[in-house]
C-alpha cells in the first residue's frame, strides 16, 4: 500500500500572473490554472478577475500542488461572449 505525504497546511488562493522584477521567475515556473487563462485573456482578468479559486496543499517534502476549486463564471462567460479572437458571440 502506499502512503501519499500529509499535507502540512493549504490555503485558498487567487493566482494572477506577477508583474514587475518577479515576471520573469513566473514565466520559468509551472502555471497554475488561473494563471494560464489570465495570461491568456488579460482583459476578462482585469474587469471579472481570476478564473479560479484555487487551493494549495504544501506537503512534507515541500512539494506544493495547486488544485482549481471553483471556476469564475463572470470571466470565462466574458470570454466565450467578448473575445474577437475565438469568433463566438454567446450571450451568458
Amino acid at each position: 500500500m502506499v502512503s501519499a505525504a500529509p499535507i502540512i497546511r493549504a490555503h485558498l488562493e487567487l493566482n494572477l500572473p506577477h508583474q514587475g522584477a518577479f515576471a520573469a521567475h513566473q514565466r520559468t515556473r509551472a502555471k497554475t490554472a488561473s494563471v494560464y487563462f489570465a495570461e491568456l485573456f488579460p482583459d476578462a482578468a482585469k474587469q471579472y478577475g481570476c478564473p479560479f479559486l484555487e487551493i494549495r496543499d504544501v506537503l512534507n517534502d515541500g512539494q506544493t500542488i495547486v488544485t482549481p476549486v471553483s471556476i469564475n463564471v463572470d470571466f470565462f462567460a466574458a470570454v466565450l461572449g467578448g473575445d474577437r479572437r475565438l469568433g463566438h458571440s454567446v450571450v451568458y
